[in-house]
């Protein structure tokens, strides 16, 4: 359940630093309990020539996790003023931007869940400017700030900003949907171009070949040529690359594919288009979904299994979770012991999840959001963040949450489920045999191109 799919980049511990840094935690919780937090925080008015010398940024690294354990006693009041203090500390450091950045992160978001949005502003202006990963929330919740102080004027202006910049990001159609905003409003005003020819001989010879493999259903061999094709793609235009991005998605390699138009779109975010929305949210196992999902909404059980395993049904993850859903064999347990021997089955995957999920759905009240988080991280560790961050703006306690892992898993799979209702509102429904209208030009100035299309089968048209 670790995937990051669409370029999002998580946090990941640096194994070789992990053990060190936890024991740099043990200790210095050892010291809060023998009453020495007081010290650490006034320590940077009065800071020890002997600690100055040693290691300048040593006393904000572990301000950094003196901040973190102290959110394990929220809502404490008292704990939230201290922790804030000391993330506003490691933040100061400046030596490693991600632990600056996320020490702004967190302290910024604890200020908002304070309702102190003064005290969260200039972290979430240095967020905006300086870190990619937390720049989509930190112009949502500026945003937010302003219309709460009555500068509306700013708010649109920020609110502009991030669709400018983020259209694709969760937060971007938070405040489309607020607004009642036409999601065509955030793509390209025409279609894309896909170029099934670029002219390079060597580059078309394999295209051709990779077609040929997919019409005599060799798909594993088609997703070797596609993948060689793909690490040589930098010296072809974004239309020869799309057009790999199709066959991907026809040799069945989704996650290739969303790879593949992930890093397509980084550099022209204006090809995002309901055409290429296609390719980005399909529905290989619609029929099967929509038998399995038994009250619940199909779509969302097809946005959490895109997340999950990029519809890869032989899906294996480090810490064991198999299949369509990534379900652990402890958890199906639960339910038939005989399944577990099933869990690469479409059928038996989707039915044990989407059981799974239903039962999450109803202990959370049907919220989503929260069952999402559940379904990631466990439902104790999401009731224990409930206790720890009441609130009821659940967009706030969404981003307050503590994995950086989980947040991002929420916010895309509700991103993914937004354009997969929008697709289907559209009557957009994406096919497994079939892209909707995804124009495609072949340029005459590839020969092979005008051969493959005399063949007696058309050619591999989207």
């Amino acid at each position: 359940m670790d995937r990051g799919l669409d370029g999002i980049e998580l946090e990941q511990p640096r194994a070789a630093s992990l053990r060190r840094e936890m024991e740099e935690a043990r200790l210095f919780a050892a010291s809060l309990r023998r009453g020495t937090l007081g010290a650490l925080l006034k320590r940077e008015k009065h800071p020890s020539h002997h600690a100055k010398a040693e290691h300048p940024c040593k006393e904000e690294a572990k301000a950094l996790s003196a901040a973190q354990d102290l959110e394990e006693q929220l809502p404490d009041k008292n704990a939230a003023r201290k922790a804030i203090a000391l993330y506003e500390k490691a933040a100061m450091c400046g030596k490693d931007p991600a632990m600056v950045a996320k020490a702004r992160y967190r302290g910024a978001m604890l200020a908002l869940w304070q309702g102190d949005c003064a005290g969260a502003l200039p972290a979430l202006e240095h967020l905006i400017e300086g870190s990619r990963q937390y720049s989509p929330r930190a112009l949502y919740w500026v945003a937010r700030c302003q219309e709460k102080g009555g500068q509306k004027q700013k708010a649109a202006l920020t609110k502009a900003r991030l669709l400018a910049e983020q259209p694709f990001s969760y937060h971007a159609l938070l405040l489309a949907e607020h607004a009642g905003m036409d999601p065509r409003q955030l793509m390209g005003s025409k279609a894309p171009i896909v170029a099934l020819r670029t002219g390079n001989a060597a580059w078309d010879q394999e295209v051709r070949l990779a077609e040929l493999l997919l019409r005599s259903n060799e798909d594993s061999a088609a997703r070797r040529v596609l993948a060689a094709l793909k690490s040589g793609a930098a010296g072809v235009g974004l239309s020869a690359q799309l057009y790999i991005s199709v066959l991907q998605h026809r040799a069945g390699d989704y996650h290739a594919s969303f790879m593949t138009l992930a890093e397509i779109l980084r550099q022209n975010q204006g090809l995002l288009s309901p055409e290429v929305l296609t390719l980005l949210y399909p529905q290989p196992y619609r029929k099967l979904v929509a038998s399995q999902a038994r009250g619940q909404d199909p779509l969302l059980i097809t946005a959490l299994m895109r997340q999950e395993s990029s519809f890869n049904p032989r899906a294996r993850s480090r810490a064991g979770a198999r299949g369509l859903m990534q379900l652990m064999p402890s958890t199906v347990r639960e339910f038939s012991i005989s399944a577990v021997r099933k869990l690469e089955k479409p059928e038996t995957n989707i039915r044990y999840g989407a059981r799974y999920f239903r039962g999450l759905m109803e202990r959370f009240d049907g919220k989503i959001g929260l069952a999402l988080a559940a379904y990631n991280a466990g439902y104790g560790k999401v009731a224990r963040w409930m206790k720890r961050y009441p609130t009821t703006d659940l967009a706030l306690f969404l981003d307050l949450i503590p994995y950086t892992e989980t947040r991002e898993y929420v916010s895309i799979i509700a991103r993914n489920h937004f354009w997969y209702r929008w697709m289907e509102a559209e009557g957009r429904i994406p096919q497994a045999t079939r892209l909707w209208g995804l124009p495609v030009i072949v340029k005459s100035t590839a020969p092979m191109a005008a051969e493959l299309m005399n063949k007696a089968k058309p050619p591999l048209q989207p």
